[in-house]
């Protein structure tokens, strides 16, 4: 069992790390290990039979381990290897990686929550169960919204960051924070004019250039791990005070809008006084203006 356990591990970490194919594999298996049998044909076929309560057989035919590098396993002699076809993030979002049996709301203001139950795989007895859980989510916004960073250059390098300090509801308390907003399909015709409309609205900032910095395709950063609700970080380079800013919501409250250098940025990103999706989204934003030059 020990030695089981061992294989198991280092099988994952080359699966997962190296993308191996099913030869390649077997070759470092035979150099290795000491197993009483023939190595088997595919990466699939060896973490099952090493750790099946961990990697059930079931769950290489679908949902995420078809295409995330892991390749279905092959009957040819030869050992050849075919990557399944991997969908856009929008369509492996719209799937899941679960069945969802049931799903309804249970309460409804400025988030909603819902009742869901996820059938779960068989385990290695055969059992399988249904799990219900309370996910939240923001459906008047398609469960979407942007986090936005204001950066203003300074000639020769460097530059400045508008940051805001706001009220959070849930610690009772002032947080910093980037601009930050959720997409309305009523007044946005995109996830940029978003952005556009949450930088004049809460930074009293406009025009500059507007970078996503995620791929068009996908679907935003995970808000929570029990929210549906995803976010998209925008940098913005050289916004300009707006002069006539959109009017904030009636329940937002935020009490500081400043410039900070780049060193005090970073000493708020780590003081644990800024919320998460805005540390993510600068440190996004960070490793970008690193990229183009700016820092």
């Amino acid at each position: 069992p020990q030695a089981r356990f061992y294989m198991a591990r280092c099988v994952t970490r080359c699966c997962g790390r190296h993308l191996l194919n099913g030869s390649s594999l077997s070759a470092r298996l035979r150099s290795s290990s000491k197993l009483s049998s023939p190595p088997p044909s595919s990466c699939t076929s060896v973490l099952q039979r090493v750790a099946p309560h961990r990697f059930p057989r079931q769950s290489f035919s679908s949902g995420k381990f078809a295409h995330r590098g892991v390749y279905a396993a092959s009957n040819s002699s030869s050992m050849a290897e075919t990557p399944a076809a991997a969908p856009s993030r929008a369509t492996e979002a719209a799937e899941g990686h679960l069945p969802v049996q049931k799903e309804e709301i249970v309460y409804k203001r400025y988030l909603t929550v819902y009742n869901r139950t996820v059938q779960y795989p068989a385990d290695s007895e055969g059992q399988a169960k249904a799990v219900d859980y309370d996910v939240v989510g923001h459906p008047q916004a398609e469960f979407k919204y942007v986090v936005v960073f204001p950066f203003h250059p300074k000639e020769g390098g460097g530059g400045e960051v508008t940051i805001l300090k706001e009220y959070n509801q849930g610690i009772n308390d002032l947080a910093y924070c980037l601009p930050t907003g959720g997409f309305c399909p009523k007044k946005h015709k995109n996830m940029e004019e978003c952005a556009a409309a949450e930088l004049s609205e809460e930074a009293h900032l406009c025009g500059g250039e507007y970078i996503r910095l995620l791929p068009d395709d996908h679907p935003g950063i995970p808000e929570l791990k029990w929210s549906r609700n995803r976010f998209v970080p925008y940098l913005v380079i050289g916004p300009e005070t707006d002069h006539n800013p959109g009017g904030r919501d009636f329940e937002e409250i935020i009490e500081e809008v400043r410039r900070v250098s780049i060193s005090e940025l970073k000493q708020i990103m780590f003081s644990g006084e800024m919320q998460t999706p805005s540390v993510v989204t600068a440190a996004s934003a960070l490793e970008h203006l690193t990229k183009l030059g700016h820092l």
